[in-house]
């Protein structure tokens, strides 16, 4: 079992909040993008154990509806 980084867990706290918000927003609002997001924000918290590929996919995640949405 590896130690614990205090960064890491910060970095979890702070995407699984945004990813909540991404899905409460997704659900009132009835966009299915951000409600996607949202879910794909916070599972990535339980699935990525490396800070940098945390960072990057989050930020993936976070733009996704904006980018998609121009197509959609």
């Amino acid at each position: 079992m590896s130690e614990l980084d205090p960064l890491l867990l910060f970095a979890n706290i702070v995407i699984g909040a945004i990813g909540t918000g991404y899905f409460i927003y997704g659900k009132r609002q009835s966009h299915m993008l951000a409600l996607l997001a949202g879910i794909g924000l916070i599972g990535l918290t339980f699935l990525v154990n490396d800070l940098l590929w945390l960072c990057l996919w989050a930020i993936a995640l976070m733009t996704a509806p904006k980018w998609l949405g121009q197509f959609f």
